[in-house]
C-alpha cells in the first residue's frame, strides 16, 4: 500500500510537471502568435511608409520651384524706371547676368553703369533697322561682356562711352559696326577698355566703326593682335 501511495505521488508529480510544461509551451505559442504578427505588421507598415515617403519626396523634389531652375529668356532694356543699368525695373526680363542669352539695348534712354555690371552672352547695343542704343560707363562703373558684344548690329547704330574711372572688358569678341551697321566707342577722361581675341572696327562692306580715345590716362588695350578694320567678305 505504501508503494502504491508512493507511485501515486510520483505519478501526480509527473502529471503536474507535464501540465506545467504544457502550460509553458502553450504560453510560448500564445506569445509567438500574439506578438510576432504584430511586429511583422509594424515592420511592414514601416517599410510601406518608407517607400511612400521616398516617392513623395521624389515628387516634391520634381515639382518644387526651389529645386528647378527655370529657363532664362532674353532681356531688353526699356528705361521704364530710370537710367540705372542695375535696376531690374528697366529690363523686360531682369538685369543681364551672363546666363547664356541675349540682351538688347535700344531706345532714347541710355543706361548708365556706376557699379559692377555684366553683359549677357550676346549683348546688342543698337540692334535692328532704324534702331539706336547707347551705354555710358561712368566713375566707379565697370562692365564685363559675355561672349560677344556688339555696338551696332542688323542695320542699327550703337555707341558706348567709357569715362573717368569707368572700365569695360570684352575678353572674347567686340564689334564696332557689324554688317550694314554703325558702331561708336569713346574712351575719355581716364576711362579704360580692355578687349581681346577678336576686335572689329567696321566688320564688312556697308558697316562703319569709329573709336575715339581722348583725355589723360584714357586707355584702350587690345590683348591680341586682332584689331580688324573693314574686313571684306
Amino acid at each position: 500500500q505504501m508503494g502504491a501511495v508512493s507511485r501515486n505521488r510520483i505519478s501526480m508529480h509527473l502529471r503536474r510537471r507535464t501540465v506545467a510544461i504544457a502550460l509553458f509551451r502553450g504560453w510560448k505559442a500564445h506569445r509567438a502568435a500574439a506578438v510576432t504578427p504584430l511586429l511583422l505588421r509594424k515592420r511592414s507598415r514601416r517599410q510601406l511608409l518608407s517607400g511612400a515617403g521616398i516617392a513623395a519626396l521624389l515628387v516634391a523634389a520634381t515639382l518644387s520651384p526651389s529645386l528647378v531652375t527655370p529657363a532664362r529668356a532674353d532681356t531688353s532694356w526699356t528705361g521704364a524706371a530710370d537710367s540705372d543699368w542695375n535696376n531690374a525695373a528697366n529690363w523686360t526680363n531682369g538685369v543681364p547676368s551672363n546666363t547664356g542669352n541675349d540682351a538688347y539695348i535700344t531706345g532714347p534712354v541710355a543706361p548708365v553703369i556706376s557699379g559692377a555690371a555684366s553683359g549677357e552672352n550676346w549683348t546688342w547695343v543698337g540692334y535692328g533697322s532704324g534702331n539706336s542704343g547707347a551705354i555710358t560707363i561712368g566713375d566707379g562703373g565697370s562692365l564685363t561682356a559675355g561672349c560677344c558684344f556688339y555696338l551696332g548690329a542688323n542695320h542699327g547704330t550703337g555707341s558706348m562711352t567709357v569715362t573717368g574711372t569707368g572700365s569695360f572688358t570684352a575678353s572674347n569678341i567686340l564689334m564696332l559696326g557689324d554688317y550694314n551697321s554703325t558702331g561708336y566707342l569713346t574712351i575719355e577722361n581716364g576711362g579704360t577698355v580692355n578687349s581681346g581675341f577678336l576686335t572689329y572696327v567696321g566688320r564688312a562692306s556697308g558697316s562703319s566703326g569709329y573709336a575715339t580715345v581722348t583725355g589723360e590716362n584714357s586707355l584702350w588695350s587690345v590683348s591680341a593682335s586682332s584689331l580688324v578694320e573693314d574686313e571684306r567678305p
